[in-house]
């Protein structure tokens, strides 16, 4: 399943919705961030990480790309070993967003 690839935003009245157009300008989604005992200003940075979601996705990918061609350029040892952990990261982090 894929996500929405228009731009996610942030409601102007609002600062806890999340939402997407279409390509006719029709609402594709609407989420709003609500929490029992988390302040306002919690709910709105969770917001604005929502939106951002698929921005950090794709550097994500591209970087998880250009470690791929560091590390293979990179001899063995103690910097390429470092390489691979953050590359293993960055493809979890992308493999729990495509869950």
């Amino acid at each position: 399943m894929e996500h929405t690839k228009s731009e996610w935003q942030i409601a102007d009245e609002d600062k806890r919705f999340v939402f997407a157009t279409d390509k006719d300008g029709y609402n594709a989604f609407t989420c709003l961030v609500q929490g029992g005992s988390a302040f306002i200003g919690e709910l709105e940075a969770n917001a604005q990480l929502i939106a951002a979601a698929p921005d950090l996705l794709a550097a994500l990918e591209r970087d998880a790309g250009l470690a791929n061609a560091a590390i293979a350029a990179t001899p063995t040892g103690k910097y390429r070993n470092k390489l691979t952990e953050l590359n293993i990261l960055r493809l979890e982090a992308i493999a729990k967003a495509k869950l």
